[in-house]
This record gives structure tokens, sequence and C-alpha cells, in this order.
């Protein structure tokens, strides 16, 4: 399953089985950092790739303009500072997690024969 819009990025492999989330493009990952993350990716020999890549973009004017536009500030301020403003929808783990900067990784889900390139 890929699915999206949780927020923070992961990705489990389990009985074979993928499950994939991206992380949301509009709002950093409750790391401490101001960046948002996206994936990619990429079918190979064996299976398939998935590249979990941290985008960084001019968080502060984004901000500014959120405000401008009278959207409420805890959003905004969670594009500077890297720290939601609903924490308290966080799961236990997730809360002890706040602030530690999330690395890009990549992971192969070898699915052997199920995945072909697209050209």
């Amino acid at each position: 399953m890929i699915a999206g819009h949780c927020g923070l990025p992961f990705t489990r492999i389990f009985d074979g089985r993928l499950w994939h989330n991206p992380g949301v493009i509009g709002m950093p990952a409750h790391d401490g950092t101001p960046r948002v993350w996206c994936s990619v990716l990429t079918p190979e020999r064996g299976g398939l790739r998935i590249e979990l890549v941290a985008l960084a973009y001019d968080h502060t004017t984004a901000a500014a303009r959120m405000r401008a536009e009278g959207l409420p500030d805890g959003y905004a301020a969670c594009l500077e500072t890297g720290f939601w403003p609903s924490e308290d929808v966080l799961p236990a783990a997730e809360r002890a997690a706040r602030g530690k900067p999330l690395d890009p990784r990549s992971v192969v889900w070898p699915w052997p024969g199920r995945i072909s390139a697209v050209a």
C-alpha cells in the first residue's frame, strides 16, 4: 500500500508486503526542520526502489504568505519551526521522536516478476 497525508514519512515491509507513506509535501515531518518530503519510486530488477527525498523550499516566504492570507498561525509557524501545532494527535512514539531530524533513505521492496519499468 502506498498512501499519503499522515505527514510522517515511513516505509515498512512485512510478510513481503509494502506499506509506504511519503509524508506530505505541505507540512514538515515534525522533526524540527522545515523540510518537506516526497518519494521517488523506481522499478528495478527484482523489486521496487523507494527513495525518500527531503525538499528544501522558501518556507519563510510561504509562512509569511499564509499569515498575510489570515490562515491559522500555528501552521505558518510549523513551516518555520518544523513542529506541528497539533502534536496531541500523534501516538506516543511519534511524540517522543519530536525534533529528531529524519534522514533521506532508500529501500528496495523485493517483489520479483511483478514490477516492470514503464517506457
